[in-house]
């Protein structure tokens, strides 16, 4: 909200309330989503919730978690109103029902509309981000917390990148610089049969990609590397701030902030200076480069560089002409304006077998290098892997940094937008800080290893080395990787698969002819959402997007017609006509009704109720009502409500006493029952000599005989 306005002046007019920059409402945007998302992850879960919610304390918290998220779905729904369209907020309520609060679905399009209203903010300011001021502060802070902002144009086009095949079937052609700096064998590159996917068999039916793949340039290069010396072996005992001065800093840190300062770090922009660079690198004192760079995926199918960090080690003696190339030791290299320069001018350095370049978890990094650049890595030193090996209980370079250098790095900026131009001082620090640190660790976790005794340097090397030959491959197309979008729980119908599959298929394909992200065309949520529905009107799938992504709204017809050829590929095949001179078989009458399955059940059961004479007489010969007509088929249908004595007698285990016969090895005084029914319970003859272990679960107890299970042959046996 607001800040209050200031009293009166003097004069007696208010001064006029002065308006808050956007840093600040942007700021406080950021840290409610950052205590919201806190929040999130501290809920119970599925298998605490049920436990918690029997206690009345936490009940009511619930019940007010409830109402204010039905709440904030309405205030919700009336922004999607205002971000995405005139229409009035009732319009759109229906896609965002209060008694929906607790659809994951509903949380879905939450995140769409949050998505584009920060897509929106960054689109208002990203005409001021060419000036200096507030308002470039604000669209960085924005940036970190959206991460992929479209308010600006696309590198692609505004640097004009060399064109891009992201076809499925297009393999990955290297682009070695002229000459392949550094080559121990000339350069060589014939297609080889087969896509080459790691991991993946060649006639895994799954993957679509090329038919033939490249080899990687410098396979003889790296493989044929001979370490050098100072790299086996630990260094000597160092100083507390390090070779380079940079472990524990004082000086190089913001007063403001806490962090690194940009102070003192080249950022190079012209070709002039990466010229000037390369030379630098090229020089006889640097031994050691520490690497990293800057990715950005958004609006684009495979990504693209954005930044490149280089740091080495001071010079021992300043140079006298004061130029920042020159004095400098971290460089932060703009690789969107530079990107047709650095091939020729970087890839030498990089090549080169004498000089180590110093990386953490390069993986990735040396993926991008070879894609974007040209450029091929040999000769690494993974730092991460140096932490895997020791046994450090974090591996992530914040981690490092805290254990060897004494620096808490600040990563809020992990997810920031690098394509901004021109780069912010915030965002210039945090780049410089990857590296600027990373060649003091580097000698201490050099020493930790040398002191095992037992070559872990070499190891770690050599797992450098596998990660140099790891070789750049365009992206595959998985006709499955639907799937990957499904949770835990979801269920679709095969009609709803199949649409799934067709519409995964559409947002692929769109995504490699415009070069743009699966996520920029259409959400995967999104892409479920609409296969549960299966839509076959522009009203019932627009309906599904709260907004309505732009690629979408533009094929949205195509969209429609992938629903449809999904729903008809999926329909069940008819059924094959019979041979002819057969005649056709009579369907089968199945029952539906409640009551006939019941009773079907009932009296397929073997535990079914039937009379133990097939005419009923017992009730008749005791006055009471005639038995009711069999149904047809002749089945007993039980009655539903039954005496003790009368249930016993319809399951066959008691009789009346005039049917009975004694049996001769009883008593005189017992063939010859005294007693009425109702003053004593008699045994079947046909369940006499039963034992209650027999038919254990039943007692019964007359007045004068006691039955166990099945009707015990003792009087007075219990079960």
């Amino acid at each position: 909200m607001p800040p209050p306005s200031p009293p009166p002046t003097p004069g007696g007019d208010p001064t006029p309330a002065q308006p808050t920059p956007a840093s600040a409402h942007i700021s406080a945007l950021i840290s409610s989503l950052a205590l919201g998302a806190r929040a999130a992850s501290s809920l119970h879960t599925a298998d605490s919730f049920a436990f918690h919610a029997s206690f009345p304390a936490f009940s009511r918290l619930s019940q007010a978690a409830q109402g204010q998220a039905e709440r904030l779905l309405e205030e919700l729904s009336s922004a999607a109103s205002f971000a995405s369209s005139c229409e009035p907020a009732s319009a759109r309520a229906a896609a965002l029902e209060r008694s929906a609060a607790a659809d994951p679905e509903r949380w879905d399009q939450c995140a769409d509309v949050i998505e584009a209203l920060l897509d929106a903010a960054c689109e208002q300011l990203s005409p001021a981000t060419g000036a200096r001021g507030p308002a470039r502060a604000a669209a960085a802070l924005l940036a970190q917390g959206a991460a992929a902002s479209s308010g600006m144009p696309k590198p692609q086009k505004a640097y004009t990148f060399a064109a891009v095949d992201n076809s499925r079937r297009a393999p990955f052609v290297p682009r070695v610089p002229a000459g392949k700096p550094h080559a121990a064998e000339p350069l060589e590159l014939k297609p080889a049969p087969g896509h080459g996917l790691a991991g993946v068999a060649e006639d895994e039916g799954r993957v679509v990609a090329p038919a033939h793949h490249y080899g990687h340039p410098y396979l003889p290069e790296i493989r044929g590397l001979q370490f050098q010396p100072f790299q086996l072996d630990a260094p000597p005992p160092l100083p507390a701030t390090g070779l380079g001065g940079t472990l524990h800093p004082v000086d190089a840190l913001d007063r403001r902030t806490g962090f690194l300062s940009h102070e003192g770090a080249a950022l190079v922009e012209t070709e002039a200076d990466l010229a000037r660079l390369s030379r630098r690198l090229a020089g006889p004192g640097v031994r050691e480069i520490a690497v990293d760079l800057e990715h950005h995926s958004h609006r684009s199918f495979a990504g693209f560089t954005c930044l490149i960090q280089l740091s080495v080690r001071p010079s021992p003696a300043p140079p006298a002409s004061g130029d920042l190339i020159d004095a400098a030791n971290d460089f932060v290299i703009d690789a969107l304006s530079l990107r047709r320069s650095i091939p020729s001018l970087l890839a030498p350095a990089f090549a080169d077998p004498s000089i180590v370049k110093v990386m953490h978890g390069a993986d990735s990094d040396v993926l991008w290098l070879q894609r974007d650049f040209g450029i091929y890595v040999v000769n690494l030193f993974d730092t991460y892997r140096s932490s895997r090996l020791l046994g450090y209980p974090a591996r992530s370079l914040k981690h490092l940094l805290e254990r060897h250098a004494g620096y808490a790095a600040d990563k809020s900026r992990q997810l920031a937008d690098w394509r901004e131009r021109p780069l912010p001082p915030a965002l210039l620090s945090y780049a410089r800080g990857d590296t600027h640190f990373l060649l003091d660790v580097y000698d201490r976790v050099r020493r930790e290893l040398g002191e095992r005794g037992d070559g872990s340097a070499r190891q770690v090397l050599e797992d450098s080395r596998a990660v140099c030959l790891r070789r750049y491959e365009a992206e595959p197309f998985w006709t499955d990787g639907w799937r990957s979008l499904l949770r835990a729980g979801d269920g679709l119908s095969p009609r709803q698969e199949a649409c799934l599959s067709a519409l995964w298929d559409w947002r692929d394909q769109l995504a490699r002819d415009r070069d743009e992200s699966p996520g920029y065309v259409c959400p995967g949520q999104a892409l479920v959402r609409v296969s549960r529905q299966l839509p076959t009107k522009l009203g019932g799938l627009l309906a599904a997007f709260n907004p309505v992504p732009p690629l979408v709204d533009e094929q949205k017809e195509v969209m429609l017609a992938a629903i449809a050829a999904s729903a008809e590929a999926a329909a069940p095949a008819p059924a094959p006509a019979p041979p002819p001179g057969r005649p056709p078989r009579t369907p089968i009458s199945i029952t539906t009704s409640a009551d006939s399955i019941s009773q079907l059940r009932a009296s397929a059961s073997p535990f079914s109720f039937k009379p133990a004479d097939g005419d009923g007489g017992d009730a008749a010969a005791e006055g009471g009502a005639p038995p009711p007509p069999k149904p047809a088929g002749g089945r007993a249908v039980m009655s539903p409500v039954l005496g003790t004595e009368q249930l016993y007698k319809q399951a066959g285990w008691l009789s009346s006493p005039s049917n009975l016969s004694a049996p001769s090895n009883l008593p005189a005084s017992a063939e010859s029952p005294r007693h009425s029914p109702d003053e004593e319970v008699v045994v079947a003859a046909g369940n006499r000599g039963g034992s209650t272990s027999d038919y254990p679960g039943h007692s019964i107890e007359g007045r004068g005989v006691a039955l166990g299970g099945g009707g015990g042959g003792e009087a007075g046996r219990r079960s």
